[in-house]
């Protein structure tokens, strides 16, 4: 569908935002590329983390504002519990000091939720194979 060579594994994704119809639109659009699978979505951190404990994905897309527990205990929770599942940070907030901090903490990427998806699907493929991601 996307005109781009479909991985014989596609990247396994699990969603995380607090609305609902925000991860709907990230779905539909990761839906675009056969490499991508959307394996799963959380609307917590806390929901993320016992979703990506049972290894149910290759890279978890992360919002920074939710309620509950903050962006740095779910990002530590998700690098204990699943410690080979990337983190790709996907946040409103252009704030260097915020994604300096995620980054040192082991996210593989902190992405502006204004990118395009083609630039989205290409941080989820690297953050997996560890290139750089784009952004």
């Amino acid at each position: 569908m996307s005109g781009e060579p479909a991985s014989t594994t596609p990247t396994r994704v699990l969603l995380v935002d607090d609305h609902r119809i925000f991860r709907e639109s990230l779905r539909a659009l990761l839906d675009l590329h056969e490499d991508v699978e959307v394996v799963a979505e959380a609307g917590s951190g806390e929901e993320a983390v016992r979703l990506a404990a049972g290894g149910v994905a290759d890279v978890v897309l992360l919002d920074v504002e939710m309620p509950g527990q903050s962006v740095l205990t779910t990002l530590a929770d998700l690098r204990r519990t699943a410690p080979r599942t990337r983190v790709v940070v996907l946040t409103m907030h252009e704030n260097a000091s915020l994604a300096r901090l995620l980054l040192m903490q082991g996210a593989s990427a902190y992405l502006i939720k204004t990118i395009g998806h083609r630039e989205l699907v290409a941080a989820l493929r690297t953050s997996v194979t560890g290139g750089t991601p784009p952004g």
